[in-house]
């Protein structure tokens, strides 16, 4: 299952898409609900080399298993 989220109402359609589905199929005995979060991001005008520097280092921080930056 995916779903796309309005960037401007994360918090909002996150909270929904958990009370609404993802509550529903914890509940389910013996299931095992795996989430993921995933982000794509396209800048036209690239991503500046201080923004990458910050992020790369939030997701070391965070522990994201999974992260880059393409050309």
């Amino acid at each position: 299952m995916s779903a796309k989220l309005d960037n401007t109402r994360v918090n909002r359609d996150m909270q929904t898409s958990l009370q609404e589905i993802i509550q529903h199929l914890m509940s389910v005995d013996g299931s095992n609900v795996e989430l993921r979060l995933k982000f794509d991001v396209t800048a036209s005008n690239g991503i500046p080399a201080s923004t990458v520097r910050a992020v790369s280092e939030n997701c070391r921080t965070l522990k994201v298993d999974d992260f880059g930056f393409e050309n």
